[in-house]
């Protein structure tokens, strides 16, 4: 039987799979398709409410940054990237114990029905504004170019040793590169500002990945879809979230790209019982997983939690399939073709679950959606 691992992966060599893959929700009698896992040393000092990273930034997480960690505020560690070298002091890994802390880091992982997406940082223009916030961050990028490529070459060089080791002792199924490049209008910054000071480096850390014939998943947040192409040079297949302030509909068009719904939450017109929207540029919350591969076959895939998971409500929105319904089925070949239905859960905190968001691939149409049993 074809398990929510083998599912998941054959989207992402762009097969068409069986059924939407489960990501990152587990559901009753379902393991979710993946498991983002990394080595623990680097998330040590760190509690669910902020902490530490390794190289000294504190953290802070409250209700306002809906519990995710940002660097705490009026506490940047590096004030002039003139300094960085007197400041960032990468840790010694060389007394670590690969093999025991791979072990203890899957534990809790049934890779005979979930893969593993091996993720190692947040990434180098996201740690620069980690370390100096995004005002002196920024700046030290155009104003000072060279020592920023410097200080990125010493932090990649350390994090290549990792990605080594991740590779032999953790054996992903998928490779995740995370860096949050962009805003909800546009990028940061330009291409070609991208091309030369950090996609050399995130393309020596795909080489792990490709060498090994991992296929690799790009996080980037917000308005990004200008970095795509360059994506693809060093491998990407997979791009979350890819964020409805992107160009999605040209985007699909160009590329012939397959499509793998996730969502923050649910669309904000399904909350407090308003009309939902009839075009997907309306679903500001939602969020997308593409996959990159012109070939691939057109597919969508489904949504995770809000924030937490553990925060879901088992009370479900009236009206709401309890999983995946399809709606409709035609077929090309062998390869059924499924619209679906999104199911929502109430949530008591909020921040409501979407389960499933799920592209008509009838009608090959990134408009026709369906939320919550309604046509959005």
């Amino acid at each position: 039987m074809l398990t929510e691992k083998d599912n998941y992966l054959m989207t992402l060599r762009g097969e068409t799979p069986e059924w939407i893959p489960r990501l990152l929700i587990p559901s009753p009698g379902h393991a979710p398709a993946t498991a983002w896992v990394g080595p623990g040393f680097l998330n040590a000092r760190k509690t669910p409410m902020g902490g530490f990273d390794i190289w000294g930034v504190e953290y802070v997480a409250t209700k306002e940054t809906g519990y995710m960690s940002l660097p705490k505020p009026g506490r940047f560690i590096l004030d002039d990237i003139c300094h960085w070298r007197d400041v960032i002091k990468a840790p010694d890994i060389s007394h670590i114990d690969w093999e025991t802390m791979a072990k203890k880091d899957l534990e809790r992982v049934d890779r005979t029905q979930t893969s593993v997406t091996a993720t190692i940082h947040v990434g180098y223009f996201q740690q620069l504004m980690n370390f100096m916030g995004f005002t002196e961050g920024l700046c030290a990028m155009l104003e000072e170019p060279d020592e920023v490529m410097a200080l990125f070459e010493y932090m990649n060089q350390f994090y290549l040793q990792i990605c080594s080791k991740v590779r032999d002792y953790y054996k992903p199924d998928v490779w995740a590169i995370t860096d949050d490049t962009a805003t909800a209008t546009n990028p940061f910054i330009s291409v070609e500002m991208y091309r030369e000071m950090i996609k050399p480096f995130h393309a020596s850390e795909a080489k792990f990945a490709q060498e090994a014939g991992i296929p690799i998943d790009m996080h980037d947040c917000g308005r990004c879809e200008d970095f795509i192409e360059d994506w693809r040079d060093f491998g990407v297949c997979a791009w979350n979230p890819a964020q409805t302030m992107n160009d999605l509909a040209g985007i699909k068009k160009n590329t012939e790209t397959a499509w793998y719904w996730k969502a923050a939450g649910i669309p904000q017109a399904l909350q407090a019982g308003r009309t939902p929207p009839r075009r997907l540029s309306e679903l500001k919350s939602a969020n997308v997983l593409i996959t990159l591969r012109r070939e691939a076959a057109l597919y969508s895939g489904p949504a995770h939690t809000a924030h937490r998971m553990t925060r879901r409500s088992k009370q479900k929105h009236a009206g709401s399939p309890r999983n995946m319904i399809p709606t409709e089925e035609t077929s090309t070949g062998n390869n059924p073709l499924l619209s679906g239905l999104c199911a929502v859960q109430a949530a008591h905190s909020p921040f409501p679950v979407c389960r499933v968001l799920f592209l008509s691939r009838t009608a090959y149409d990134v408009n026709n959606i369906y939320c919550g049993g309604l046509p959005c």
